[in-house]
């Protein structure tokens, strides 16, 4: 069978962001099926990450089986130690550096995401699992359609290239700060998954990179609570 150019799976990729996003909003200003949360509430950012497995990997899933293009090899661990190697040296230094800058106040005030007072071993728990499944679906859309679907029909460079600036654009509703640190870090991702052949190291990196930033923000919160 005939397949569809890659680009087809990374404007669909884009489609599904962007539907994501605008629902995301939804929720927020209009109460969409009768869930009213805040953006901190517990209800809303768990509604945020199962519905971007829906948008960031199912639909995508079913497009790109549909259009008979290769996926699998996005997941192959063939070259398991090169991946083993990669994933460790870049998610080292991502906990140093939540170490310097995750107790800053400019990082507690987005994070964690969940507002509450009420952490317990649940609540860590089904954040650090709600955040593995967004992070999984998150690096299949930005490093496996938006990057090897690329990598099909462009060499490398213009891969990356595309890939890191609409990788950064999504982080601008966040911050300036976010929105700088995702070129290098994009950068980053897509030259470990190009190296290793498999989508592994962004998401292992990007879960290391979350869930310490995560952790680090509630310990220096807890603490300045104690204090």
């Amino acid at each position: 069978m005939n397949t569809l150019a890659p680009e087809t799976g990374f404007l669909f990729a884009g489609i599904c962001y962007v539907a994501w996003w605008y629902l995301c909003g939804k929720i927020i200003t209009k109460g969409l099926f009768s869930i009213h949360a805040s953006e901190g509430s517990l209800g809303y950012v768990l509604y945020k990450r199962i519905l971007a497995v829906f948008f960031f990997f199912l639909l995508p899933l079913v497009f790109i089986r549909f259009t008979h293009q290769n996926f699998l090899d996005w997941f192959s661990l063939s070259n398991v130690y090169e991946t083993a190697i990669v994933s460790i040296a870049i998610s080292a230094p991502l906990i140093i550096i939540n170490l310097i800058n995750g107790k800053q106040a400019e990082n507690l005030q987005l994070y964690p995401e969940i507002r509450t007072e009420q952490w317990d071993g649940k609540l860590i728990l089904l954040s650090a699992v709600s955040w593995i499944a967004y992070l999984f679906a998150y690096e299949f859309l930005f490093r496996g359609c938006m990057f090897f679907l690329l990598l099909k029909n462009y060499n490398f460079t213009l891969a990356l290239a595309i890939n890191v600036i609409v990788y950064s654009f999504a982080h601008f509703p966040k911050n300036m700060r976010e929105t700088l640190a995702a070129l290098p870090f994009g950068a980053i991702l897509c030259w470990a998954c190009s190296y290793t052949e498999n989508i592994w190291p962004a998401i292992i990196a990007h879960i290391v990179l979350a869930l310490s930033n995560e952790w680090i923000a509630l310990y220096a919160i807890t603490r300045e609570k104690r204090l």
